[in-house]
């Protein structure tokens, strides 16, 4: 949990030791709530910070990642509650206290600062571009031999894909074929609409830690708008964003 709680020498930065370190001591209260804690004895103490981290499920994030460079955010989809949020490569508090033997890329919060091709996640955010579009139809089936029906180029399947595919079937099969035909047939300014109605770019913010903001810029080039469409950017096309945006985007499905 260093990334998110931090150590009181503040190395790192966007920590709930550095950015709270006010409600911590008690130096960011008003005079007449000191002046209440005063009166009661209690005005030379902090407050208290509490997270909805849970240390369990962060511990057991971390050694999913077995050690590779990752991130891992667990929310409860019906709150928005961040139950872990896990950065790795870590080290121990005392490295950063002592600030030596610290492995490079362990200080960095990948979790809320880090910005990353979506993957098949993106295909959330072209079945709603598609669906809110006046070519809608819900009874569009697709071919999917593995080959892409774009160009011999475009987003296609391992083996021999999965046969006829609508919506539904897509969706569940995670098609690159169907959706890479839909977001091609989109265009980029329909996908880049969908993608903001969404929040994709959005600054998502964890009260006063600092994140990123997704990005995305599309192409006039069908080719490459079939690999947007299924979440991976080819070209002269961009699509990232965080693994805490992601999560909300899969918890916006669970919900």
């Amino acid at each position: 949990a260093l990334h998110i709680v931090g150590d009181y020498t503040h190395n790192i930065d966007n920590t709930i030791e550095a950015r709270y370190q006010g409600v911590l001591t008690g130096a960011d209260r008003n005079l007449l709530h000191q002046f209440y804690l005063d009166f009661t004895g209690r005005g030379l103490t902090g407050d208290d910070v509490h997270l909805t981290i849970d240390s369990r499920l962060t511990k057991l994030a971390y050694q999913q990642l077995k050690g590779r460079r990752g991130a891992v955010v667990l929310l409860n989809y019906e709150t928005g509650a961040i139950l872990a949020s896990v950065s790795s490569p870590g080290t121990s508090p005392q490295s950063v206290i002592d600030f030596k033997d610290i492995p490079e890329g362990s200080l960095f919060n990948r979790s809320l600062r880090g910005v990353y091709a979506p993957g098949s996640l993106f295909k959330i955010v072209t079945a709603a571009a598609w669906m809110a579009s006046d070519n809608y139809d819900p009874d569009r089936v697709v071919e999917c031999s593995g080959k892409s029906t774009v160009s011999p180029d475009g987003a296609d399947e391992s083996g021999n894909g999965h046969g006829k595919v609508n919506l539904a079937s897509a969706f569940q099969n995670s098609c690159n074929v169907f959706f890479g035909e839909i977001g091609a047939e989109l265009g980029g300014a329909q996908l880049e609409l969908a993608a903001s109605r969404l929040g994709w770019l959005d600054l998502i913010t964890v009260d006063k830690l600092n994140t990123m903001r997704g990005r995305i810029r599309t192409a006039n080039d069908n080719t490459a708008m079939s690999w947007l469409a299924i979440g991976q950017p080819s070209g002269e096309t961009q699509l990232s964003s965080t693994p805490l945006q992601l999560a909300l985007l899969a918890g916006a499905i669970g919900n």
